[in-house]
């Protein structure tokens, strides 16, 4: 009996069976029927497997109802869990051939679910099942499915395959259309095209012919789909378009079109957008349909930066605007956030401000583009078109019909753009606009205070025009009138605003200007209650009207009563700066009077103040004062204040005028001193340094740290008429020559080789050459204890005579006979013991006598080669020293020559070494001569040279140079009254001077000549 039931129920809720049911409440009723009749049959019934089959299959179609009655996700998920869970008791009990629609149901409630990866498993034992071939297709589409969610968009183009080799299924179409997608999301967009246009092609024959009923839905998503996969891929949008006109309904042509369009530009393709836009106008002839094309052209171009093209399709935009304004309101928001983007990039803003002036055509009262017009006015300096989008605004706000979007914008008045007509106005440095708009500020503004601004601006424009007359004409009762009363009270006085108290300094200015001393005067006293007036600023104007009032008598010439004028004022009143200002006047008058003491002690007032000085101005006054002190003779003076500006800019020759004013003051400056090095970091001239570091030697009698010091300045270049005589005296000092500088004047290459020069070169060579061959020759000794030892000896004796054979000849081709003699003499001597050496040599071992008997006849017969040459070397020095007048010579040179006294003692010392007997007394007497010379020499230079303090007469003569500093004839007599005093540095300077004023008396002269 149960069983006959049960098959009736199965008959009733078979899905094959065509029986309607009333609804989610009908189907949740057997939901609770079956589940009530579960729970009464045992695991072991034969019903209970499709009881719960039947329930689980129910349970599945009431989630997927709930899903239609916007169920909560909760309910929807529940009744999903519980079909999953009776298919999953059930599986095991049903046979393996029988489980096909079982996995399928699980698979797709797992996959609802977004439990795919269970799903594909599911899918995956389901398809390894026998079952029809549909139900196999629907598995596999399921499966690929699976995977197109899951993004494996490889996998699921297998599936995709294989469901597609079954034309006849009917979701074959699906199955390409999902395939194309996966193949556009594998970036592989020309193949998702190929088969997506190849399906559309084929639904629409099919549609052509009447063969098929083609869902319009899904062919609709088919096209979309392909304008998507066309707008990646940009190339020839054209012939794309045409595709898409052939394949779409006439009435969604357009809309595919336009879609195509948008796509392109938005994925960045705009020369492609643009060449579909355009294409697209000659099918669009919907007006708002043209509107939009002609906006996004405009977008496209503007984003290319085509701004030109972007311009003319803007016109072409407002053109069509002029047609049906209607439809073109709509569009108001974009075009102007189109001028916005625009004017942000900065770029060509002609362009854009010829376009915001078509966009007001349209809408005249869009506040937020005028703003913008009128700040593109500004920026490309178009003063009057700014002005005028100022002044639309404004007259909108009163007429309250501009309206702004910008919340910014928002808050401002009509006050605050006839402020920025002004503004603008100010810019544009236009006398006759800024004129203009200040008139239609004061006629329309309503705000008092801005008024008066604008007037005092105006007045002020004036002044910067030099019309100071018209200011205190008119200003003054502009100002009487704004602050209420002729007379200003102390209880009105907090009324009076900074405006106010700048207008009034402007009629204080233009009088002071105008140097009205009296009405200077009754302006101040009218104000003088008031805090404003009691500012430096206004006291120093009266102070400044009388140096005005000194200024131009000191122009007409008239320096004695403007200096009287000036000195007149009281300084207690005047503060620091004011009081410098003084000092400079006061300094410039007294220059042009001619009174240089005066003007000393008013430098040394202006120094006291140094911390408000600049610093070029301090160095300046400094200079002046070390000049005025210099005319003076006071060189202690000027060398005390040119202290004060040596830093690390100082120049050379300011060092050098440190040096000079020290040694004229008679302020001993040590060798080492921080000037003289200073000088010789920063001169360049070689000539100066060189001269410097003589004059230091000279100074300091040739002291041997001295040279060291500066030896480097003076051996750099030579140094001809000196480096005899620093080295004469450098060696005097010593006792001995100085070997360093007399190698580095023998190595100059640019000494010239006169009788000084030999002389010199005679010591380096009698030092570097012959000395080193006499020790080496005297010392020599022939070894004879073997015949090898004898005839090594012999040839090494050898070699050193001939090397002063060499020698020899060498001074005989340079002519110095001097350095001959001392040649000869060693040579005579050497040979001779060369002669005596070999006939002393003994004789070999194992000879007999007449053996014996040849080789002493041999050695005798070599030995008379030495013998011979003995003779010959004492003829040559014997002639010489008969015929020589090299003593006399001598005697003459030292005579003409003290530079050289101590050189030619010394040289005499070397030449007694090779003078025959005869003549050393001679030489000896010499010597005493010299000694005598040079001695004196050191002590005259020492008088003459030693610093020490210079007496600077303080004759009547003196009195008058100081008195008279550019008087040439007191000049010449002082020189020569320092030249008896012996005072060298002195008269240098003096002379110096004395240049200086005869070429600015030639200047002078010359001037006066081409003046007349």
């Amino acid at each position: 009996m149960f069983i006959k039931f049960f098959i009736a129920l199965l008959i009733i809720f078979n899905p094959s069976v065509s029986f309607s049911y009333d609804g989610f409440k009908a189907n949740n009723l057997l939901i609770n029927k079956l589940t009530n009749l579960k729970d009464t049959l045992s695991k072991k019934n034969p019903s209970w497997v499709g009881v719960n089959l039947r329930l689980a299959d129910l349970l599945f179609e009431q989630s997927r109802l709930c899903v239609s009655k916007n169920c909560k996700a909760s309910t929807i998920l529940n009744f999903r869990k519980r079909s999953i869970n009776l298919y999953k008791k059930t599986l095991s009990l049903i046979p393996k051939n029988s489980r096909l629609n079982v996995y399928s149901q699980m698979g797709h409630l797992l996959q609802l679910s977004n439990k795919n990866i269970m799903a594909i498993k599911l899918y995956k034992k389901a398809i390894k099942l026998k079952g029809k071939t549909e139900d196999i297709l629907a598995i596999k589409m399921s499966l690929a499915q699976a995977y197109f969610k899951l993004g494996s968009y490889k996998k699921s183009i297998i599936y995709y395959n294989q469901v597609l080799k079954n034309p006849n299924f009917n979701k074959y179409n699906l199955a390409v259309h999902k395939k194309s997608w996966a193949l556009f999301r594998l970036n592989n967009v020309k193949q998702a095209i190929k088969i997506l246009e190849k399906l559309i092609a084929q639904n629409n024959k099919q549609k052509t012919l009447g063969l098929v009923k083609v869902n319009p839905y899904f062919y609709s998503e088919l096209l979309k789909d392909l304008v998507l996969f066309y707008s990646y891929s940009s190339k020839k949008p054209l012939k794309k378009a045409k595709k898409l006109l052939t394949w779409s309904p006439k009435k969604d042509q357009v809309k595919f079109l336009v879609f195509f369009a948008q796509e392109l530009e938005r994925l960045g393709h705009l020369a492609s957008s643009i060449k579909l836009w355009n294409f697209n106008l000659d099918y669009l002839n919907n007006n708002k349909d043209r509107i939009l094309a002609y906006q996004h052209i405009t977008q496209a171009y503007y984003k290319s930066f085509l701004f030109a093209k972007a311009s003319s399709s803007f016109s072409a935009l407002t053109d069509e605007c002029k047609k049906n304004f209607k439809e073109c309101k709509s569009n108001e928001v974009a075009l102007k956030n189109l001028l916005v983007d625009w004017f942000s990039t900065k770029k060509n803003r002609s362009m854009l401000l010829k376009n915001c002036s078509l966009f007001i055509s349209m809408f005249p009262n869009n506040g937020d583009i005028l703003v913008l017009s009128s700040q593109l006015g500004v920026l490309l300096k178009k003063w009057p078109l700014a002005i005028n989008f100022y002044k639309q605004i404004e007259v909108g706000l009163k007429n309250k019909t501009v309206v702004f979007k910008d919340k910014k914008l928002l808050a401002m008045s009509v006050e605050n753009f006839l402020w920025m007509q002004i503004e603008t106005a100010e810019l544009s440095k236009n006398p006759k606009l800024l004129s203009e708009t200040y008139n239609y500020f004061i006629k329309n503004s309503k705000d008092k205070n801005k008024i008066f601004k604008i007037q005092y601006q105006k007045f002020s424009s004036l002044y910067e025009k030099k019309q100071h007359k018209n200011i205190i004409k008119n200003l003054p009762q502009i100002i009487t009138s704004y602050t209420h009363g002729d007379n200003l009270n102390k209880t009105v006085k907090t009324k009076i605003n900074s405006v106010a108290i700048r207008a009034i300094n402007l009629v204080l200015q233009s009088l002071v200007k105008l140097k009205k001393d009296k009405e200077i005067e009754a302006w101040i006293s009218q104000y003088k209650d008031y805090s404003f007036a009691k500012t430096a600023s206004w006291k120093s104007y009266k102070k400044q009207a009388v140096l005005n009032q000194i200024s131009n008598l000191s122009k007409s010439g008239q320096n004695k009563v403007a200096y009287n004028k000036l000195i007149a004022m009281p300084l207690n009143n005047l503060n620091t700066k004011e009081k410098i200002n003084y000092y400079y006047n006061q300094l410039s008058l007294l220059e042009k009077l001619q009174k240089k003491d005066q003007e000393a002690n008013v430098i040394s007032k202006l120094l006291k103040l140094k911390k408000h000085i600049p610093p070029n101005k301090y160095n300046s006054l400094i200079l002046r004062k070390v000049w005025l002190s210099e005319l003076k003779l006071d060189f202690k003076t000027s060398f005390k204040y040119l202290k004060k500006i040596v830093n690390k800019n100082t120049s050379a020759d300011r060092y050098l005028r440190l040096i000079l004013f020290a040694e004229l003051s008679g302020t001993p400056l040590a060798f080492n001193n921080k000037y003289y090095a200073q000088f010789f970091k920063k001169e360049k001239d070689l000539n100066k340094k060189q001269a410097l570091a003589l004059k230091l030697l000279k100074k300091n009698n040739f002291h041997l740290k001295v040279f060291n010091k500066y030896k480097k300045h003076l051996l750099k270049k030579y140094y001809q008429s000196s480096s005899l005589k620093v080295l004469n005296q450098l060696s005097f000092n010593l006792k001995s020559i100085h070997k360093g500088f007399l190698y580095k004047i023998i190595k100059s290459k640019k000494h010239i080789k006169n009788s000084d020069f030999i002389f010199v070169s005679r010591f380096y060579h009698l030092d570097k050459i012959y000395n080193p061959w006499l020790k080496s020759i005297t010392k020599h000794k022939i070894k004879t204890k073997t015949q090898y030892q004898i005839s090594k000896s012999l040839k090494r004796r050898l070699y050193w005579i001939s090397k002063g054979e060499k020698l020899l000849k060498l001074s005989i081709n340079k002519k110095d006979s001097v350095l001959q003699m001392f040649y000869a003499k060693t040579l005579s001597k050497e040979s001779s013991r060369l002669y005596d050496n070999i006939l002393n040599l003994p004789l070999p071992k194992g000879l007999s006598p007449e053996e014996s008997e040849l080789y002493s006849k041999a050695l005798k017969e070599k030995a008379e080669v030495y013998k011979s040459k003995q003779e010959y070397y004492n003829k040559y020095y014997s002639e010489f020293w008969s015929n020589s007048k090299l003593l006399s010579l001598l005697k003459k040179q030292s005579e003409l020559n003290l530079n050289n006294s101590f050189l030619l003692s010394v040289f005499l010392n070397k030449l007694k070494q090779v003078a025959p007997k005869n003549l050393t007394i001679n030489i000896v007497d010499l010597q005493s001569i010299l000694n005598k010379q040079s001695k004196k020499q050191l002590n005259n230079r020492s008088i003459s040279n030693v610093s020490k303090p210079i007496a600077i007469s303080d004759s009547e003569l003196t009195e008058k140079v100081k008195q008279f500093p550019k008087n040439t004839e007191y000049l010449k007599a002082l020189i020569k009254e320092e030249e008896t005093l012996g005072n060298k540095s002195m008269m240098a300077y003096l002379n110096s001077r004395l240049v200086s004023l005869n070429g600015e008396t030639n200047i002078n002269k010359t001037t006066k000549q081409t003046s007349e």
